[in-house]
Parts: structure tokens; sequence; C-alpha cells
């Protein structure tokens, strides 16, 4: 039996197909941003970042609410072990903080009397809003392991705005600083390196945590500075003109920019070679610097 003729028609609507249409995932990096980063960290990102609201887009309530739902942490290396970790209160204005400690094991000099140690004093990361002391916990026991009993850490969990607004945990880490007696953010005026992301996660934690800058005074006389920046850091030009600053006001300071790194490369020393390198650059001009 012969088949029924088809009706004449357009051909063109005859052979039309929907299209495929796909578009960038949501907090995609850039593609012409692509390039320039180290791939390694490209296929982890797409693995766990893209797609997902960065935690600057979570209303802070929320987050504060559940931190396991938004938080996501991967390429950290684990830390080697150490002689001693403990906490300890410190007082602050309006209340207490926790200072975690970090110990070698005691060393004694030619007269058997304690060698004294150096102590380094870590501020985490995370915008001033976001972190803990769990942020930098494996590179405090590297530090330490590091120095080969030369060095005490202290990490201080300072209080987070906008709970806490400026400049209540500036006043934390300083009273802190007393108490015990880096790449952090130094200049709260400028604008942010242009074509690193997120500017918009950086105008956030500026948004919860600024009121007035409080600049230093001088930067004469300051101690040798290592100033480590990421090429893809929204902070990384900031960075360099401080280091430019200080070396202005005849400060030693020794600038390493990582190569294809985000802002987060000192937390990726698990996957990044330029991570493991930061850990290295840092642990030998301690190093230099305490046995020089």
């Amino acid at each position: 039996m012969a088949a029924d003729p088809v009706a004449a028609g357009t051909p063109a609507l005859h052979e039309y197909r929907v299209p495929i249409v796909a578009q960038p995932l949501h907090n995609s990096i850039p593609r012409e941003l692509l390039p320039r980063y180290d791939p390694v960290y490209v296929a982890y990102y797409n693995a766990f970042n893209a797609g997902r609201l960065h935690s600057h887009e979570v209303p802070i309530e929320e987050f504060r609410k559940n931190p396991a739902r938004y938080t996501i942490s991967y390429g950290r290396a684990s830390g080697p072990d150490i002689f001693r970790i403990t906490e300890q209160r410190c007082p602050v204005d309006d209340g207490e903080i926790t200072i975690r400690i970090f110990e070698p094991a005691q060393k004694l000099d030619e007269q058997g009397q304690p060698k004294k140690r150096a102590a380094y004093i870590n501020f985490h990361g995370g915008g001033w809003v976001f972190g803990g002391l769990a942020y930098d916990h494996d590179f405090c026991k590297r530090l330490v392991h590091g120095l080969d009993g030369d060095l005490v850490v202290f990490d201080v969990d300072y209080r987070l705005a906008p709970e806490y607004k400026y400049p209540i945990p500036v006043n934390d880490c300083w009273a802190a600083f007393k108490w015990i007696l880096t790449v952090p953010v130094t200049d709260l005026h400028r604008v942010f390196t242009p074509e690193a992301l997120p500017a918009a996660r950086m105008a956030y934690f500026h948004r919860h945590f600024l009121g007035v800058p409080r600049p230093a005074e001088s930067d004469e006389n300051l101690a040798p500075a290592l100033i480590s920046t990421a090429e893809l850091d929204p902070l990384r030009d900031e960075g360099e003109a401080y280091a430019a600053k200080l070396q202005a006001a005849g400060v030693s300071v020794e600038v390493n920019r990582i190569a294809g790194a985000p802002h987060i490369v000192a937390l990726l020393d698990g996957i990044l070679e330029g991570g493991w390198r930061y850990n290295e650059k840092v642990l030998a001009t301690m190093q230099q610097r305490l046995k020089g």
C-alpha cells in the first residue's frame, strides 16, 4: 500500500530542528580569563564552584544559620603533626576571643636553658565576614614543623562583621597582639584589580565591614616584609602598591607574584603548584630571618 503523500509546504520549516542553546553556569570563570588560570584550578573550580552561589550571594543571616550548607572546601594539604596544640581565651572589648596556640617541643641552649622562640601571629582570611580557626589550621602546623622548634604560632579567632563591624575585628586583633607579645588587605580606598575574580565579592566584604579606614601613621621603620600576591586576585594591585609604598619608605620588601593563581591560592596547597610554592617561600624566608 502506497504511503500518504506529504503535502507541499515551506521546506525550511520541514527541516527545522530546535537548536541546542547552552549558557555558562552561574559563577563560571569568564571564557576570556580561562587561559590565564592554572588549569588544575580551573578543573577543580568547575567541579566544585561553578553553578553554585558564592557565599556573598547568600543573605548573611541565612549563612549564619547553616554555614555547612553554603561552604565549599577543597585543596588544602594536611599539615604534619606537631608537639602541642592548645587554645586559650583572650580578653577583648565586651568579651573574649579564642587564640589557638601551635607549639614545637622545647629546645635547650648550651647552658641547658629553654631557647627563645619566635612568634607568628595568624589572622585568617575570609573578608572579615567569614572564616575561623579551621581556615589555616594545617598551615599553622606546617609553619611550626618547618621552623624546627624555633617558632610558636598563634591563630586569632577575631569576631566577624557584620555582627561586629569595623573597628571591632581590628581591635580584637590588636588586643590579641598585645596579649601575645600574611596575605592581609592593605588598602581600603582603591578599586580592585579589574580583571580578577570576584570584585563584587570584595565590594560585599567592604560593605559589611568598613567604617572609616584607619591607615598606619607611618610606613617607616617597619619590619622587613615578604608580600605574596596572586595574578588573578582582586587584591593583587593593592598588595603590590603597598609593597611599593614600603620600599619608598626604606623598608626591605620582597614581592612574590604567583602566576595563574586565584585569591585563595594559599588554601589550595594540596592541588596547586602555586600553593605549595607559597608555603615553601614563606618557610624559607622565615628561616632566613630567624637564623640569619
